[in-house]
């Protein structure tokens, strides 16, 4: 839920940032959602390249004695082949000694510095990172992680985020059209919009909640057809960035 609400803020904060407008002598300079996009992208592309360099050279037994049985073949395969398959095979909620750094605290960083970054509110601000750090606080606490790996997970993220800060300063907005309404007014919804938001958010909802992950995924395959053709016909209106929207809260939750 905090997820899905972040991507929501993100979209309907994509507006004039107002400290630079009046820095600027009054001209209004617009956050692009691509290249927010591509900022996030590529900070939990980074992170993730450092997690996997990290828990290779470094590997931690799991706080979980059970966790192998769990999530591998017990007794372990001793063919090399079938060995090299067990380990080839996607894990969407990880292993058991990839714990330096937390793969939880690279996304969830990632995340809360985004929405941070769009509401610009220090109440906010203090809001999101209080409750990120009570959600590490339980990870450590049930035995998810070590303490360490949340505390390198956020703070090397959050370190990322800053210093592809300049992704976002591309250019400035001279080809904006002054009279183009960059705020989602609810007032000037239809019924149809009305009803295609809520069938569709509330189909996302329930596939993260009551659909198996195997199953899931097909969901979220018919989603992607029908955000592409969506976009392929109307544009990036509205609501083909909502279906965007919907696909990466669904992501999330399952491999999350």
């Amino acid at each position: 839920g905090a997820t899905f609400a972040s991507f929501i803020a993100m979209e309907l904060g994509m507006v004039p940032t107002k400290p630079r407008a009046a820095r600027d002598g009054g001209k209004q300079h617009y956050r692009k959602l691509y290249l927010a996009g591509q900022r996030v992208g590529l900070t939990m592309g980074f992170a993730r390249l450092i997690r996997t360099i990290s828990f290779l050279l470094t590997v931690l037994p799991n706080q979980n004695s059970r966790c192998y049985r769990e999530r591998f073949p017990n007794p372990p395969p001793t063919d090399w082949i079938e060995w090299i398959t067990v380990g080839l095979k996607p894990m969407a909620h990880g292993g058991c000694n990839d714990l330096i750094m937390s793969g939880h605290a690279c996304v969830t960083t990632t995340m809360a510095a985004l929405s941070t970054s769009v509401a610009g509110h220090p109440f906010f601000s203090l809001a999101v990172w209080g409750l990120l750090s009570l959600d590490y606080a339980v990870e450590v606490y049930e035995g998810f992680h070590y303490s360490v790996d949340m505390w390198l997970g956020g703070l090397v993220t959050a370190m990322l985020w800053r210093i592809l800060a300049p992704l976002e300063e591309e250019e400035e907005d001279d080809d904006h059209d002054e009279g183009e309404d960059y705020e989602f007014s609810f007032a000037k919804a239809t019924q149809r919009d009305w009803i295609l938001h809520i069938l569709s958010a509330l189909g996302a909802y329930l596939t993260v909640v009551f659909v198996p992950e195997k199953l899931a995924m097909g969901v979220l395959a018919v989603y992607f057809v029908l955000t592409a053709f969506v976009i392929a016909t109307q544009g990036a209106n509205q609501f083909g960035r909502f279906l965007l929207l919907l696909m990466l809260f669904i992501s999330f939750c399952i491999f999350l």
